[in-house]
């Protein structure tokens, strides 16, 4: 792999450490939801927060498989997909893309689409929340949110257990490939009704109007690292400033 494709895969992770730093913030555990098999955010995590517990979701079997064998998870690596409701349903993914599948909750997709298809068991993250004591005292949670189009479900499905989570990082998508997926608006309003504030959006891809928002409690977030003027008002509002 040349340096300059390495430093591509590592970009999501470098700028969330970059704005973690900003904010003087370092997680204990990491939830990444969505884990794949090129992206090297786990790796950035490593090197950054050493001593930080990392959980990931992929539901992909032959990805989790591969992740497995090479080059290693170093956490706790669980084969499920995540959304609303425990159940079983279908993953979708193109040939070429294993690292984009994604899940159809209404209808599969039609025909000409060309895409593979698994059977994959799905949960919640309340339940994995409840099932597991993993919350300590002064723990500082992250959830990594990369689950094409499953994002808002995710969060739905979790509404309890993100009440313990500090900063989450969620992929946002204008111009989806494929119906069904949350426009960025619901995502932030609910995540805004939850206690959020949107710090810092990175790694931009123009074309389908996607970007990786990262959204922080109230008591890290730092206007003047915030590249949304609104959500600054948004933030002085809250305290009575404004």
């Amino acid at each position: 792999m040349t340096r300059s494709k390495a430093t591509l895969l590592r970009r999501s992770g470098v700028a969330l450490y970059n704005v973690a730093n900003l904010i003087d913030w370092s997680p204990t555990s990491i939830f990444q939801v969505g884990v794949g098999h090129m992206s090297q955010e786990v790796m950035v995590f490593q090197e950054a927060w050493p001593e930080a517990k990392l959980i990931g979701f992929e539901p992909h079997p032959d990805l989790f498989q591969l992740i497995q064998d090479y080059p290693g998870y170093p956490g706790k690596l669980i084969n499920k997909a995540l959304g609303r409701y425990k159940q079983n349903v279908a993953l979708f993914w193109k040939p070429a893309h294993q690292d984009g599948a994604f899940i159809y909750f209404d209808s599969d997709p039609s025909e000409g689409d060309d895409l593979k298809r698994a059977d994959v068991e799905m949960d919640t993250l309340d339940n994995y929340h409840s099932e597991n004591i993993w919350r300590l005292p002064g723990e500082r949670t992250l959830l990594w949110l990369d689950c094409e189009g499953s994002e808002l479900d995710v969060l739905i499905g979790g509404e309890s257990f993100v009440e313990c989570v500090d900063v989450v990082n969620v992929e946002l998508t204008g111009k989806p490939p494929y119906p069904g997926w949350p426009e960025p608006v619901t995502v932030n309003r609910w995540l805004l009704e939850h206690d959020f504030l949107l710090q810092y959006i990175h790694t931009q891809r123009t074309s389908s109007g996607q970007v990786d928002a990262i959204y922080v409690r109230p008591e890290l977030f730092k206007p003047e690292y915030c590249c949304c003027p609104l959500m600054v008002e948004e933030w002085r509002k809250s305290r009575g400033t404004i």
